[in-house]
């Protein structure tokens, strides 16, 4: 096993690499800017050609794709932005876990469209603001997610080389409970045998540390082989 170094190490490399990505962030808005206004100027300039009709829709169709995804990049990197800034805690105060999740799974929707992995979300009712601790929720359920999908992916890999069918799908649902809320996230392991572990959580570190920090906010962190359950306090 390699050795990563003392913890130390480890928060010195995530706090530097929070204040080089906040940069980095930042210096990516201005291009998908350009490119979004340098797509309109042309978008422009072909309505107001003398190209066939035919010509002029093919041009319209690619520059609007161009526009639409700078516009869905632009969003991504404004979401990893307030991720990583510790300060938007003031400016989220209220929101609640539904928001946060769909922020979250916004971010990391492309992972589980890259392996065929379907999310069904469910959810409950009014749920209770997140008071406090925002960015620790949200890593909460980036690890959760992140648990989901690998047990899912190596579910899925067994069930290919028996050559036996699997639907990769996963549930989250969020319900209230009466100190907060509650993230369930449940999977199903096929027709894998009964006494196999796919994914150990305890083989996770960013799950067992979200684990014992919920734990000491009052909250928990449950985990089987099919399924997470975190009480967000």
């Amino acid at each position: 096993m390699p050795d990563n170094g003392p913890p130390e190490e480890d928060l010195l490399h995530f706090a530097s690499l929070e204040e080089v990505f906040g940069g980095f962030s930042h210096e990516m808005a201005q291009p998908l800017n350009a490119i979004v206004i340098a797509a309109q100027v042309i978008q422009l300039k072909v309505e107001r050609s003398s190209l066939p009709e035919a010509e002029r829709t093919f041009f319209n169709q690619r520059l609007e794709i161009i526009s639409s995804q700078v516009q869905r990049a632009t969003q991504m990197i404004g979401s990893l932005r307030s991720f990583s800034d510790s300060a938007t805690d003031f400016y989220l105060q209220g929101t609640n876990i539904s928001h946060i999740f769909q922020r979250i799974y916004d971010l990391m929707q492309n992972q589980f469209v890259k392996r065929g992995i379907g999310v069904a979300l469910q959810c409950a009712g009014n749920l209770p603001p997140v008071k406090k601790d925002l960015h620790l929720v949200e890593s909460v359920v980036v690890q959760c997610l992140a648990y989901a999908r690998d047990s899912v992916g190596t579910i899925a890999r067994w069930h290919e080389s028996q050559a036996a069918p699997y639907r990769k799908e996963i549930t989250a649902k969020l319900v209230e409970s009466h100190r907060g809320s509650v993230l369930e996230i449940e999977w199903s392991l096929g027709t894998l045998p009964g006494n196999t572990v796919p994914l150990d959580p305890k083989s996770r570190v960013g799950l067992v540390t979200a684990a014992l920090v919920l734990r000491s906010r009052d909250g928990e962190l449950e985990t089987s082989i099919n399924r997470v359950v975190a009480r967000i306090p």
